[in-house]
């Protein structure tokens, strides 16, 4: 009997507690917004995307064969991940000059100064070398770059900000 009670009083209690924990977020769902051009003309095609609670992934196939996905959320923090697959690996050797080239020629939405593109060419333009970059005093952002096939690559760019 105690051990369908404490059942009943679970499947009753953890959605309560998940709603509140929803609600007690900081960062507002608004902010969780598509950030991808899919009428840019690199683009090929619109693949699949995903929103879960708050979480989005969105990707699209570019015309070079590249594929592009940004990938945003959070709930006490703000972040976001710009992620290129598919990369030739004779495009550009200096990781940050490919990242920055990546990041110029990216279907992105502009957003104002503070769009993942200003912010991650800011902090690109501040770094020399991959891995974590410059870009705040209190966010993380980092560059990282690895070979994902005999000639290609993969690119990512992510920021992190606490709120």
């Amino acid at each position: 009997m105690r051990t369908l009670l404490f059942l009943l009083i679970l499947i009753f209690v953890t959605p309560a507690l998940a709603q509140d924990q929803a609600e007690e977020c900081t960062l507002g769902i608004e902010a969780i917004e598509s950030h991808i051009d899919f009428q840019s003309p690199v683009v090929k095609s619109e693949l699949p995307s995903k929103r879960e609670n708050r979480h989005l992934i969105e990707s699209v196939a570019l015309k070079n064969g590249v594929v592009f996905s940004f990938d945003i959320g959070g709930c006490h923090h703000y972040a976001f991940n710009l992620r290129w697959d598919n990369v030739p690996d004779d495009l550009e050797k200096d990781p940050v000059l490919l990242a920055k080239k990546l990041l110029a020629e990216a279907p992105l939405l502009d957003k104002g100064s503070a769009g993942p593109r200003p912010v991650m060419t800011d902090a690109l333009n501040k770094s020399k070398t991959p891995g974590e970059l410059a870009c705040g005093q209190d966010a993380n952002c980092e560059l990282i770059v690895h070979k994902a096939g005999p000639y290609t690559l993969s690119v990512v760019l992510s920021y992190d900000f606490p709120l």
